[in-house]
């Protein structure tokens, strides 16, 4: 359910400004961080690990039907505000939907779609196969050196781990960091005279994709090492626990902005190639 929802929401915002896709992934960021709040609270107010468990599940499910209740709200309000498009109007874009399938295979789409955006592909793929061999199992697993204590240490660094993905994330909002996702989005000026820099589907040269996602997601292989060397006991540093704390902020830092920075210049590329085959 969880993957399918948030599927439907990054083709969704895929389609507007990169800035909502950036707004789509800092918000599923934000939730994992509320999760994180509600867990620390519960475990210190609730005794044993027993009750807390409880506790979490039935604050969690009460937050669940808010959310569900000001859903419904919310698409009743927007439907009364907004007019519905007449039947006509809705059989021609049927049909013209229709038509735009009928034309284009599946194979084709996909085949044009990994030529065009092969390198945010191939990134994305390394940053969740990197995050998700370290958390939250191994991670979760540390045991304590005594400065967090056994009994908190594992919710600690998953709550320290929300916390800096979101602020990876939050690096992406043209509000607050203007430079960086324009830095992102750059493109090469004469990408369009420059074969050399194309693709051979004709897309644009998006000159820094490769020093802010293909490189730094290689480089995040260096974490598998280092949480391993947090477990051993061949370097005695890594078993205190500010420092495997520091090292899963950092991990969760470049997880949210280089999973963001894919997800919000795929379609852009999309784009600019659609562009420019109608163009040609």
């Amino acid at each position: 359910g969880d993957a399918m929802a948030q599927s439907s929401m990054y083709v969704l915002a895929g389609q507007l400004d990169p800035q909502v896709t950036a707004v789509v992934v800092t918000g599923c960021a934000v939730a994992g961080l509320g999760s994180s709040v509600l867990k620390l609270c519960t475990r210190a107010v609730c005794g044993d690990l027993r009750s807390d468990t409880r506790t979490f599940f039935a604050v969690s499910s009460l937050l669940i039907l808010i959310c569900l209740f000001t859903l419904r709200l919310a698409m009743s309000l927007i439907k009364r505000t907004h007019s519905q498009p007449c039947e006509e109007q809705r059989l021609i874009s049927k049909k013209r939907e229709a038509q735009t399938v009928a034309s284009i295979s599946t194979i084709t789409v996909y085949r044009e779609t990994l030529l065009v955006i092969w390198k945010p592909i191939v990134a994305l793929f390394l940053i969740f196969f990197v995050t998700l061999s370290l958390f939250p199992g191994p991670v979760s697993s540390f045991v304590s050196s005594g400065l967090l204590t056994q009994r908190w240490i594992a919710v600690l660094l998953i709550s320290s781990f929300n916390l800096f993905d979101c602020f990876g994330r939050l690096l992406l909002q043209r509000r607050l960091f203007d430079k960086i996702p324009d830095y992102l989005l750059a493109i090469d000026a004469d990408g369009d005279d420059d074969t050399t820099t194309d693709t051979d589907t004709g897309a644009p040269h998006f000159c820094n994709v490769d020093t802010m996602l293909l490189y730094p997601s290689l480089a995040r292989f260096g974490f598998l090492p280092l949480i391993i060397a947090c477990h051993s006991t061949t370097l005695p540093i890594l078993h205190r626990d500010g420092v495997r704390l520091c090292i899963v902020s950092l991990m969760a830092v470049s997880n949210g902005f280089l999973a963001a920075s894919c997800f919000m210049i795929g379609p852009v590329m999309m784009v600019f190639y659609a562009d420019r085959g109608s163009c040609d």
